[in-house]
């Protein structure tokens, strides 16, 4: 495996808190991603309670990325400014 140290797009996330303590951990939001790519962009939502490592589902993309399903994993290398470690497990779904 090799890991580029530069990066190959950005990405753009909105957040929204949705609980304290009770139902939820505190400071947990459901999060959705855009990843935009040189030939496309993927898109990740779902739960996080953590701001150093959380794994989200990928819902879906654009370009070459279409029709794609499978998971991203964050972890935060530092916190101001924001920096992360991304690790994409895709599993295409075209027909």
């Amino acid at each position: 495996k090799y890991i580029s140290p530069f990066a190959i797009g950005n990405s753009v996330t909105r957040c929204a808190f949705v609980g304290k303590y009770r139902t939820f951990p505190n400071g947990s939001q459901i999060c959705t991603t855009v990843f935009r790519m040189p030939y496309g962009q993927i898109v990740a939502t779902g739960f996080v309670s953590s701001p150093v490592y959380y794994t989200i589902p990928v819902v879906g993309g654009t370009g070459l990325y279409a029709n794609i399903g499978g998971q991203v994993q964050s972890t935060a290398t530092r916190l101001v400014p924001r920096r992360e470690k991304l690790t994409f497990v895709i599993y295409s779904i075209r027909s």
